[in-house]
């Protein structure tokens, strides 16, 4: 992705799908391959004493941290209304939520990837690149990056990401 011209996604760069999760009319674009599981949200319990972590979600024997965050990922105390799903991501840093107002299958054939422009480059920039949908610009985001991000963030005592197996990895 070092060229700056629009690059059609083969099935290894992005894998053969990928979620565009709808977070305040933003789209954000995750690997299929990182999501553990779509959750409704009534199964998150909003309770404070987990750093910036708006809750946790029991899923069998683990918990996970569920953060919420505005159309400019920036964490939110607060539930929106329009709130309706909670992604369960896993990455090398632990499992996180991220709870979104939709969720939708995207077929990557039909994506067409764009650098990140290098004014919006750097070790802080969560995009790994940008992706063409429909005509709009989506970022598109690791959950590595964006777990890195929410744990640097919550450094102040919150609930540790969950340790995810090997064989889930």
């Amino acid at each position: 992705m070092d060229g700056s011209a629009p690059q059609q996604i083969r099935g290894a760069d992005l894998h053969a799908r990928s979620a565009e999760l709808v977070v305040d009319s933003q789209s954000l674009l995750i690997a299929h391959t990182h999501i553990h599981s779509v959750e409704p949200i009534l199964d998150v319990v909003i309770e404070t004493g987990h750093g910036q972590a708006l809750g946790v979600l029991q899923l069998g024997e683990e918990q996970w941290p569920v953060y919420c965050m505005d159309g400019d990922l920036n964490i939110l105390d607060r539930l929106p209304a329009k709130r309706r799903a909670c992604v369960l991501l896993k990455s090398d840093h632990g499992g996180i939520g991220i709870l979104c107002d939709e969720v939708r299958v995207v077929d990557n054939a039909a994506l067409t990837l764009v650098p990140v422009p290098v004014c919006m480059s750097g070790e802080e920039n969560l995009m790994e690149s940008l992706a063409i949908i429909d005509g709009k610009v989506t970022c598109v985001l690791g959950a590595d990056r964006l777990s890195a991000m929410l744990f640097a963030q919550t450094a102040d005592g919150a609930i540790e990401a969950i340790p995810l197996a090997a064989e889930e990895q």
